[in-house]
């Protein structure tokens, strides 16, 4: 058989293969009766357990300055108990800051945030369960502050309107407040004149400053969500 008629039989055969001859075509897929879900962008990498276990620590952070808090109200912690409880608040929401940074919060992350709330947790219970007491009779104002203050932030941090970063700035000035109150007798028969205008402009500024954090247009992260699944993971 020549050259040509070599060629003339390929050209016949790939007309025929693609005219369906020797692979039958199949029909195409009719497109979905609905559009496909768009996925959120970006998309944490364990599909969403990051963002269930940082709802967690939030609603865990949120309990703990309830707990501090009563123990302002009812005398079962000192100031300088409290100093020392809200810095330890602080630093939480500074180390579940700097995870969240990235976009999420990774498994080594969360096991590391988990300890540091267990641990403050046991830190609360010992110390409303020790012989150190607060004394919010002598103290009545700047315990009423305390308590409203620290509600605005648990109240920022149920609303979004605060961030991690936000939090632990506000509890850190918290703490100061508590330490400062000590060091003026708060824990001792009470601040006298001089004490409480020092730290009544302290708590001045402090509400200053919840207000503006609160204000200031940046929000912590919404639970991640999964419109068709129904819910928040």
């Amino acid at each position: 058989m020549s050259t040509l008629n070599l060629q003339n039989l390929a050209v016949s055969l790939g007309n025929s293969i693609s005219e369906g001859g020797c692979f039958p075509r199949f029909p195409r897929p009719e497109p979905l009766p609905f559009p496909r879900p768009p996925l959120p962008f970006p998309f944490p990498p364990g599909g969403g357990s990051e963002r269930k276990s940082d709802a967690q620590a939030s609603a865990v952070e949120n309990s703990q300055l309830e707990r501090i808090k009563n123990g302002l109200q009812d005398g079962s912690l000192s100031e300088s108990e409290a100093q020392r409880l809200l810095q330890q608040q602080a630093e939480i929401a500074q180390r579940l800051s700097a995870a969240r940074a990235d976009g999420w919060v990774s498994p080594s992350e969360q096991r590391q945030i988990a300890a540091m709330q267990r641990e403050a947790g046991r830190d609360i219970s010992a110390a409303k369960h020790n012989w150190e007491f607060g004394d919010p009779s002598a103290n009545g104002d700047v315990v009423d502050r305390q308590v409203n203050q620290i509600s605005r932030i648990q109240n920022g941090i149920s609303s979004g309107q605060l961030t991690s970063g936000e939090t632990g700035q506000l509890l850190n000035e918290q703490s100061n407040v508590a330490g400062v109150a000590s060091l003026l007798g708060a824990d001792n028969g009470g601040l006298g004149l001089l004490g409480n205008w020092l730290v009544g402009s302290m708590q001045d500024n402090a509400s200053s400053d919840i207000y503006n954090q609160k204000h200031d247009g940046q929000q912590a992260l919404p639970p991640f969500r999964l419109p068709w699944l129904g819910g928040a993971l």
